[in-house]
């Protein structure tokens, strides 16, 4: 399983939000508020949400044309020896 992080500045979401649209997305209104983190809008394969001034996407298969400041790919698999420990689990980059 693979998910995409997108992270943007605040100011990038109404780009986010119009790239989505265009491709056919369809995002229900969240407004959750967890902490430091508030969700704005998500469906079954979407998550789009912002931590202070910092906007946050995460999906399976998307690709966006608005301003981004990171892009990180997550590969979630079974884990071998050649895996980290830390406190949730493992990793591996």
């Amino acid at each position: 399983m693979e998910f995409v992080y997108f992270y943007f500045h605040e100011e990038e979401i109404d780009c986010v939000l119009e790239e989505l649209k265009n491709k056919g997305v369809n995002l229900k209104p969240k407004f959750k508020k967890y902490k430091y983190a508030e969700l704005i809008a998500t469906n079954e394969n979407f998550v789009l949400g912002k931590c202070e001034n910092i906007g946050f996407l995460i999906s399976k298969d998307v690709e966006i044309k608005c301003d981004i400041l990171e892009k990180i790919v997550v590969r979630i698999v079974k884990s071998d020896d050649s895996f980290d420990e830390f406190t949730y689990g493992k990793f591996k980059v």
